[in-house]
């Protein structure tokens, strides 16, 4: 076991799991956790696996009854990289789909790790934040994109 991750949207688990293997990795995506017996008796030759999730559309509220148990689970796998995997557009809100609100759940059930690193974007598929900013590619050009305007031609 190299790494699992949670998704919080099945479009992002695809991407992930895309990525991770074009990466080389053999992964496969559940769409609700699997237990140990059954990744040790049938899965165990991937090097990792997914969780295709809904937690960008829950409340803080939400998040903290489901999620909680799903960070747990995949804790109990012990990879040595456990990922949540973030909408590529970087869109969470305080009260649908936090992101904060999954920090501070990772943090109580990841206590030893000491930081949080936070990657938002997508270069595979040409979308990328920086400094709050949201741009993606249009043909061969690199735009600003907000909500679902696109602003100007970077490049």
């Amino acid at each position: 076991m190299r790494i699992c991750f949670y998704g919080d949207d099945f479009t992002g688990s695809t991407d992930a799991l895309e990525a991770l293997t074009t990466g080389g990795l053999q992964v496969i995506l559940f769409m609700d956790m699997p237990d140990q017996t059954l990744w040790n008796e049938r899965f165990s030759g991937y090097d990792g696996f997914g969780v295709a999730g809904v937690g960008r559309t829950m409340s803080p509220e939400q998040m903290e009854r489901s999620l909680t148990p799903v960070l747990k689970a995949l804790s109990s796998f012990k990879a040595p990289i456990t990922h949540y995997k973030i909408c590529s557009t970087f869109d969470s809100s305080p009260v649908t789909g936090s992101i904060g609100k999954v920090i501070d759940i990772g943090r109580k059930v990841f206590p030893k790790q000491r930081f949080t690193p936070l990657l938002a974007g997508s270069p595979i598929l040409k979308r990328y934040t920086v400094f709050g900013n949201h741009f993606m590619g249009e043909g061969r050009d690199i735009v600003r994109q907000i909500g679902t305007r696109i602003c100007r031609s970077i490049r």
